[in-house]
Formats: C-alpha cells, sequence, structure tokens
C-alpha cells in the first residue's frame, strides 16, 4: 500500500508533481521504515524536501510532511544533530505559540 502525500494551496500542482514524482518512483516511506531501509527512506526525504524548497512550492502540508519524514529518518540513521538543527530552523511565529 503506498503512502499518499497530501496536496494542498496555491501551488498544489508542484507539490502534486514532487508526490507523483515520488509514487512513480515507488517510493513509500512507510514501507522503507517497517524494512529498517532508513538510510534509503532518508534519501528520497531529502530529495523531496530539496525539491520542495528548489521549486518554491508553497504547500504547508506537504512540507510538514517531509520534513516530518526527513527528521525521523535522520534520527533512525543516528544523524541527531541534523535532525535537531532542522527542528532548530523550523519559524514560529507569536500566533502559532499561543
Amino acid at each position: 500500500m503506498k503512502e499518499k502525500v497530501l496536496v494542498a494551496g496555491a501551488s498544489g500542482a508542484l507539490g502534486f508533481e514532487i508526490s507523483k514524482l515520488l509514487h512513480e518512483k515507488n517510493i513509500d516511506f512507510r514501507a522503507l521504515v517497517h524494512s529498517s531501509e532508513f538510510v534509503h527512506g532518508r534519501q528520497w526525504a531529502q530529495w523531496g524536501l530539496e525539491r520542495l524548497f528548489q521549486w518554491s512550492v508553497g504547500d504547508e502540508l506537504l512540507r510538514l510532511n517531509l520534513i516530518n519524514q526527513v527528521g525521523y529518518l535522520e534520527l533512525m540513521t543516528g544523524d541527531v544533530g541534523a535532525a535537531e538543527d532542522r527542528l532548530l530552523a523550523i519559524p514560529f511565529t507569536d500566533d502559532l505559540l499561543g
């Protein structure tokens, strides 16, 4: 079963293209994690996140999904410093902090 990436927002077409490319390459992050292929899953999650930023996609759900995937897989591959840096780089505004 393939994991679908939620796509929403004004630039949903580019977000859809990233999701489609991951799907065409048969990338299923959940299956990779369950089969302990953390390095392979991390590479694909990073690829998707890089394309998201490279193409200036404004799809917040896709961005959060990929950041979550990359951060989790960084932890699972023992790269705690990278995961911490990635999470600390997420901008939080006062309205989000309540």
